[in-house]
């Protein structure tokens, strides 16, 4: 039950980060010259919320791929549209989950979700969809890798993954394919 709710409520972020709300004010009742629009982006205000984001990466934390699908592409989401703020809160969300789950480098835990375990893993995936995990896992990987402007940083995050095997994993998965 709480998965059903956690994945719903990672929806209605999404949904909420595609669209557009415009507030209206009237300063005076009595005339109606007097109003006043203001229009808020949905992702503006989720990216304003960066605490937001930190417990939605915490639900990466869980046996169901469907959650961690939907969060994953989420959080590429933001690398890709808000190359600066999404980027940096998203990279904060990660440090901040490798301290909560007591990872010993970052990106360790996103790296590990994705490694192929068997021949047994392999024969449930259609049932699991473990591989739709896998795909949305690459892809926030690779916005995490490309989103930034400076070719050092990019290079330092690169580097960052293949530390943590990324390069094995890969290997593996192109073979099983």
């Amino acid at each position: 039950e709480d998965e059903t709710v956690q994945v719903e409520s990672v929806k209605c972020l999404r949904v909420l980060m595609n669209t557009d709300v415009r507030l209206v004010f009237r300063i005076f009742p009595s005339s109606s010259d007097s109003l006043i629009q203001l229009k808020q982006i949905g992702f503006e205000q989720v990216l304003a919320h960066s605490h937001l984001i930190t417990y939605i990466t915490y639900c990466l934390y869980t046996s169901s791929h469907r959650l961690r699908s939907q969060v994953a592409d989420l959080l590429a989401a933001l690398c890709v549209l808000s190359l600066n703020k999404g980027h940096q809160v998203v990279l904060a969300a990660l440090s901040d989950f490798r301290i909560a789950h007591e990872e010993k480098f970052r990106f360790e835990y996103l790296v590990e979700s994705i490694r192929v375990r068997g021949v047994e893993e392999e024969q449930e995936i259609d049932d699991s969809g473990v591989w739709e995990y896998r795909t949305a896992a690459l892809s926030l990987i690779n916005a995490i890798s490309n989103s930034p402007e400076d070719l050092e940083e990019r290079t330092m995050l690169r580097e960052e993954f293949t530390r943590r095997g990324l390069m094995e994993v890969l290997s593996v998965c192109i073979v099983i394919n």
